[in-house]
């Protein structure tokens, strides 16, 4: 037993008297001593020391039962919750690795409504484009070794076929002008690719000034009159009022030229004319060329933009003009006509149907008049 006391004053006989305390239920009482009179004169505080040790025991006890299986039960969770968020991000790094160029078509398909989720479906949308990417990409590689591929054959052939056997000074000449014209259509190829591989790269920088369609046109005929003439086409111009737009004339007159030149190879052995209309209508400046081609299918003309894309057999594969199928294009004039338009904030529809020719016109906003810190 544990005894604590404090004396008051010297004592006359005791009575000993008990007083519960408050924290009794952990084996301690206060014990009041008081004289004859009733007055405390001490108190005496009691614990049971042995109580204590078996309390203390006790509880250590406990924690020494519950702790481990608070450990275990704590262990448990936590690597069940951890697994539960680190398998999504496990998911994404293992597809990721046994990806590959050739294997694009992987989806991780997570359905989760949280942020791991989020970076899931962000994943297969990005695949998504990627997917696409290479897709074009194979195919332009294809499509460009094609077309290379074809005129450099004809150039073999034509070249063997004169060293097989001396010839005749006109047939000489006949087989240089396959050579020729075989050298501009790979030409013609090469920069039409340079273009797009710089128009998808962005570096191309338009210019910005007030350029006339009414000279474009006029300057675009003259310069085709001769390849027209060739093929017994006659070019008719109407509406050539001054019509502004802003935009580069180098890149608005190749956009002409390339749908007056396809309108007269095309019409090349079938029709005698190709017109070409300009006109203001509202806020927009719109060139219209029309020839009397073979036409072009409709399901074909959702696609006709789209880079070596050919409309059809009847359209791309004209009778020879002067010995070679000069009209066979490579597929690349409308996606960079397209293309030219789109940058200047314009368009270009097509109108067509089979046996009745092809009507392209091309969209573009009027310059704005010029404000007046340009006009000084």
């Amino acid at each position: 037993m544990l005894t604590f006391s404090w004396k008051m004053d010297i004592l006359t006989p005791l009575i000993d008297q008990t007083a519960p305390a408050p924290w009794n239920e952990y084996a301690f009482e206060i014990v009041t001593i008081r004289n004859q009179r009733g007055q405390i004169i001490n108190y005496v505080l009691v614990g049971m020391h042995s109580d204590i040790s078996n309390q203390l025991q006790h509880l250590l006890n406990i924690l020494l039962l519950i702790t481990p299986l608070i450990l275990l039960v704590s262990s448990i969770g936590g690597y069940w919750l951890a697994s539960r968020v680190i398998r999504p991000v496990q998911t994404i790094t293992r597809t990721a690795r046994e990806m590959s160029e050739t294997d694009l078509h992987r989806r991780l398909n997570l359905h989760r409504r949280d942020e791991l989720g989020e970076l899931a479906a962000t994943f297969d949308r990005m695949l998504d484009r990627l997917e696409r990417a290479f897709a074009r990409q194979r195919q332009f590689t294809a499509d460009a070794s094609h077309e290379l591929r074809t005129p450099l054959s004809i150039i073999n052939t034509e070249v063997e076929h004169m060293l097989q056997r001396p010839h005749t000074a006109e047939e000489y000449i006949q087989t240089l002008e396959v050579v020729q014209q075989e050298n501009q259509r790979m030409t013609r190829l090469v920069n039409n690719l340079l273009t797009l591989a710089r128009t998808d790269k962005e570096l191309v920088m338009l210019k910005r000034d007030q350029v006339d369609l009414s000279e474009i046109i006029v300057d675009g005929a003259e310069r085709l009159a001769a390849l027209a003439q060739q093929n017994g086409i006659e070019i008719f111009l109407s509406g050539l009022d001054e019509i502004l737009v802003r935009g580069d004339q180098l890149y608005l007159t190749q956009l002409y030229t390339n749908l007056l030149e396809n309108a007269i190879k095309y019409s090349a052995g079938i029709g005698k004319r190709v017109d070409v209309r300009l006109e203001r209508q509202e806020k927009q400046a719109r060139i219209q060329i029309s020839d009397e081609g073979p036409g072009i299918a409709a399901e074909h003309l959702p696609f006709i933009f789209e880079r070596f894309y050919r409309a059809d057999q009847a359209r791309t594969h004209q009778q020879p003009i002067n010995g070679v199928n000069d009209s066979m294009g490579s597929g690349l004039g409308l996606s960079i006509a397209r293309w030219i338009a789109q940058e200047h904030g314009g368009s270009i529809q097509v109108q067509s149907s089979p046996g009745q020719g092809a009507s392209f016109e091309i969209s573009l906003p009027l310059s704005s008049p010029p404000k007046m810190h340009e006009m000084r």
